[in-house]
């Protein structure tokens, strides 16, 4: 898989121009202005890089950038690039230009923030942006609060230059989102029926309509899971198709039926380029909060107004709005998220 299919997880590894790379960190920066980076610690042998997803609430960029020792940049003139700066001490002027491996590059701009790592720990981080004139390549200096100074030199990249392979197992993998949440759904629905529903004698089509909802909802706790306006987002928008379809059926209404494509269309277009939004996760949501008030509409008129004695055709019929329901939803989830990674 490639970076759009998700974000990397630590454990992970990154397979980048040749080169194989552990993720072993990931933490956050951020600003007052909106700009955001995820970044994650990237390590091979003794070297050390990062991969930063840059978001500013729109289109996210992703960007690979190397640790390089500071003996390897210098000013204009060939002398050393010397900083002293700790929290609190006035922020000190940038150098107009420097120079790296032949190149020289040409200060941007300044990034004032606070970084975040994984334990919660919080520090302000200066950073220095610098690049060359056809302005492909970046040369960056990161100035900590606590007195640290680190140099980086790296370049934007398209996510799929980078192969992903997980750390999980094949059978973890499977189970995961990306993996299929619809398949850890399939797996769940006889579980409920068969451990459970069939064990108290609940007859079969109380047993599958129970079994198929909870083999849904019960996939949403594989982790890893997505933030939590995300979820409160879905139980919204299942809660509003739920209020739609009890005043305009699905497949009886206009309404109801534009309902059913439109809800999905909309919320993924909101989830667009929102921080933490995995592509893989979002479409299963977006199925699930489609598909299940339109199951619910469904089951309530057979089990309701279906003539007796019901027939497996009658349950087929009154499921089929949800099935239709499901499907688009994750094939407009699909088309909405693409391939960005804003969408992941």
């Amino acid at each position: 898989m490639t970076l759009s299919d998700r974000n990397p997880r630590v454990g992970d590894t990154l397979l980048l121009q040749k080169e194989k790379w552990e993720v072993t960190d990931v933490s956050t920066y951020k600003d007052k202005d909106g700009y955001r980076v995820t970044e994650w610690c990237c390590e091979t042998g003794d070297a050390e890089a990062y991969l930063l997803r840059e978001s500013t609430g729109g289109a996210a960029r992703w960007f690979f950038t190397r640790w390089i020792e500071p003996a390897k940049v210098s000013l204009t003139d060939a002398a050393p690039v010397q900083l002293d700066w700790k929290d609190g001490a006035p922020v000190p002027k940038a150098p107009e230009s420097l120079v790296s491996g032949g190149d020289t590059f040409v200060y941007a701009d300044i990034t004032d923030g606070m970084y975040e790592g994984e334990s919660g720990g919080k520090v302000r981080k200066l950073t220095w942006d610098y690049w060359n004139v056809p302005r492909t390549v970046n040369l960056s200096i990161e100035l900590w609060g606590d007195g640290g100074v680190d140099f980086y030199r790296g370049a934007y990249i398209q996510d799929a230059e980078v192969e992903l392979r997980s750390a999980r197992s094949a059978g973890a993998e499977l189970l995961s989102p990306q993996g299929g949440r619809f398949l850890a759904a399939a797996v769940y629905t006889p579980a409920w029926y068969l451990g459970a529903l069939f064990l108290i004698g609940m007859p079969f089509d109380e047993g599958i309509v129970f079994a198929v909802a909870a083999g849904a909802v019960t996939a949403l706790r594989v982790p890893p899971y997505l933030p939590v306006p995300y979820y409160a987002a879905a139980v919204g928008m299942a809660a509003a198709l739920a209020a739609v379809f009890g005043r305009f059926p699905p497949f009886s209404s206009l309404i109801g039926l534009a309902a059913l494509f439109v809800a999905p269309w909309l919320a993924a277009t909101l989830a667009k380029g929102r921080e933490g939004c995995e592509r893989g996760d979002v479409r299963y949501l977006l199925s699930m909060s489609t598909a299940l008030p339109a199951f619910g509409w469904g089951a309530y008129h057979y089990f309701v107004h279906a003539p007796l004695p019901h027939t497996l055709g009658q349950l087929v019929s009154a499921m089929l709005p949800a099935l239709l329901g499901g499907v688009g939803a994750f094939f407009i989830g699909g088309a909405v998220l693409g391939g960005d990674e804003a969408s992941r």
